[in-house]
């Protein structure tokens, strides 16, 4: 994704996945080699204004030269298996303004722009 995050912070940030079933973290593995090919983070979250809940995917990554293999696709078609398996309303994608490759992506299987998000940032956000 092109984020500089030391190898320590990002294994914490991998066990918060493992929390609790509501937070997921999905692998995709290579069988011969056991290298990690691609990760997807995906979020169940209750809402209060809608009947059931959502699914949010918060990061999806698939390793550089193992891009344009189906990794990716095959991921997020595991991440809509789970998002509808537990009866979740919608499943969303956060992607940033300029990811206009990931754009394309989540296009061509079949996701829209829906809304506009507005984000306020901790005061202690580079402290971390």
């Amino acid at each position: 994704l092109g984020f500089d995050v030391p190898t320590k912070r990002l294994t914490e940030r991998i066990a918060a996945f493992t929390i609790d079933e509501s937070t997921q973290m999905l692998v995709a593995v290579d069988t011969e080699t056991g290298a990690v090919l691609g990760v997807l983070g995906i979020h169940v979250i209750p809402m209060l204004h809608w009947a059931r809940d959502i699914a949010r995917v918060t990061v999806i990554a698939v390793r550089e030269g193992s891009q344009r293999q189906g990794i990716g696709r095959a991921l997020m078609e595991k991440a809509e298996g789970l998002a509808w398996s537990r009866n979740c309303e919608r499943l969303e994608v956060i992607t940033g303004d300029r990811r206009t490759t990931a754009h394309a992506f989540y296009a061509a299987l079949e996701y829209k722009v829906v809304a506009k998000r507005f984000v306020k940032y901790s005061p202690s956000r580079n402290a971390i």
